[in-house]
């Protein structure tokens, strides 16, 4: 299920909603990742705005704006749909400091600048990633901090998944999962950031060993015909074993991974300079 078919099934019932956004933080594990960096970004005191580029449903800028009431919030999504739905969600909460706007992030221009930026899972899906990341260091106030997540590989633990993917992407004509146009190396990443005169400082591979069996099994469950009726015995049965493999990933220091977590500083110096 993708954001929006995940939006749909849940609605804009406040009670639901929320369930929904805490089942998605359970149950995956990039989301522990994106949160603990993003909420410690946006903890300094010197924080006024955040943008979240490409926000999906909006949980990370639903998070940010109701435990920052002080920060205003934009969530930017290419999909008119989820976009009025995030809105109806946000004025259903009463939360006046976030808005979700309608962008194409192919052709993103920032109205305005920002102290964080958060682009998750979305790089790997535009071709000319170098123009966004150009047009996210423009949108930043000096010194503002870029949170970037994306996918370094697709590696199975579970082999029969593996090749249950690998026929699906054949018969979509894809050359990879998930649309994506391509994966990233830690060295790719921060070479096209350094590039734009971003300063890296910090970065962490993710789904290694523990986390890609984790996946591997929610993903199972996900695909499953019976969605539905499984996962909430899926919930109480195995997911806790899950919980413990997610730990694991989370504390570890990866080798190597599935995913890329990297935190960029904008550098105004540098970039006077190369002018």
């Amino acid at each position: 299920m993708n954001s929006k078919q995940i939006s749909q099934f849940f609605g804009n019932s406040v009670l639901r909603r929320n369930i929904g956004y805490f089942l998605i933080y359970i149950t995956v594990l990039w989301e522990w990742y994106i949160r603990s960096c993003l909420l410690k970004a946006v903890s300094n005191k010197s924080v006024k705005s955040f943008l979240d580029v490409g926000c999906g449903m909006g949980q990370h800028a639903f998070a940010v704006a109701q435990k920052y009431p002080h920060i205003q919030s934009v969530g930017l999504e290419v999909d008119a749909e989820q976009v009025a739905d995030c809105n109806t969600y946000a004025r259903k909460r009463g939360l006046t400091n976030i808005t979700f706007i309608v962008q194409d992030l192919e052709t993103f221009i920032a109205e305005r600048k920002y102290d964080v930026i958060l682009c998750s899972h979305i790089l790997e899906h535009i071709h000319n990633d170098l123009k966004v990341i150009s047009a996210m260091y423009s949108s930043l106030n000096d010194k503002g901090i870029l949170i970037i997540y994306v996918p370094t590989s697709e590696e199975r633990v579970l082999p029969w998944l593996g090749r249950s993917i690998h026929q699906m992407v054949k018969a979509s004509g894809d050359k990879y999962p998930h649309q994506h146009v391509r994966y990233y190396t830690l060295g790719e990443l921060v070479g096209k950031l350094k590039r734009n005169h971003f300063m890296i400082k910090y970065s962490k591979i993710t789904y290694g060993h523990y986390g890609r069996l984790a996946y591997d099994i929610v993903t199972s469950v996900q695909y499953s015909p019976f969605f539905k009726l499984v996962f909430p015995f899926y919930l109480i049965m195995i997911h806790p074993i899950v919980l413990v493999l997610m730990w694991a990933d989370f504390k570890g220091n990866n080798k190597d991974g599935n995913g890329l977590l990297v935190v960029a500083q904008k550098n105004s110096y540098c970039s006077e300079s190369a002018a």
